[in-house]
């Protein structure tokens, strides 16, 4: 009796996958790294064995801050954006896994500022790259640190000057304001008034002269003449 035997070999396999995180495979979830090894009979009955080197891919995931200002957009996604939010994009990476990019927009108000300012009449007010002589409103729009505009309205009044005249009437040799005036003059002072502005105060100084009149009067001797008797030639002011 002559018997044969053959002996079939057991056919081993390693096939190496990569699988994204989270994803089934061979219906098992993969979250890392790992071997699977599959036992099946081959054509001649015999085991084979199938070693499945899983490499688990981790899924891209990118994070941005942006800042716009109010009134812009930001393109993202198809979509223009215009208000504060986290907002998320998901594509299909170069690794074939999800591939999440995360948005944190933040938008910047525009700063509103007021001012209230005065000026006096005949001079002028500097405001940005302006130089104001007139009541009004004025806008100015500035950029501050962080790029965006910051919008300065401007409330501009304009203060009268003030002008005023007055007389003053002195007989010649009379004393006004510490000073002697024996003949009529204009004085001028520059003041600030109750509004910090100039104030022209115009003095006229009308001296009237003094009228000197001579006059001779005959007495005799003894004769009553002003209060008393007269007995030699005398000279009388009278005021």
């Amino acid at each position: 009796l002559t018997t044969n035997i053959t002996v079939s070999p057991v056919f081993e396999n390693t096939i190496p996958t990569q699988v994204c995180e989270g994803e089934t495979f061979l219906d098992l979830v993969i979250n890392s790294d790992t071997t699977i090894i599959l036992n099946q009979t081959s054509v001649n009955g015999c085991d084979s064995i199938t070693n499945y080197e899983v490499e688990m891919l981790r899924p891209v995931v990118v994070t941005l801050e942006r800042q716009i200002c109010e009134n812009e957009t930001f393109e993202f996604d198809g979509l223009l954006l215009n208000e504060t939010g986290q907002y998320t994009q998901t594509i299909t990476g170069s690794n074939s896994c999800d591939s999440t990019t995360i948005l944190n927009l933040q938008v910047l108000q525009v700063i509103e500022t007021s001012l209230e300012g005065t000026v006096c009449r005949g001079e002028t007010y500097e405001f940005g790259n302006q130089m104001l002589s007139e009541a009004g409103i004025y806008i100015d729009s500035l950029v501050t640190a962080t790029g965006c505009d910051s919008v300065v309205t401007l409330n501009l009044a304009v203060l009268e000057t003030s002008e005023n005249t007055i007389d003053v009437n002195l007989c010649a040799g009379e004393m006004y304001l510490r000073q002697v005036y024996t003949e009529s003059t204009i004085l001028t002072d520059e003041l600030i008034n109750g509004v910090g502005c100039d104030s022209i105060l115009t003095t006229n100084v009308i001296v009237a002269p003094i009228y000197e009149q001579t006059e001779l009067v005959d007495l005799c001797r003894g004769d009553f003449f002003i209060g008393s008797n007269r007995f030699s030639d005398t000279t009388f002011a009278i005021l």
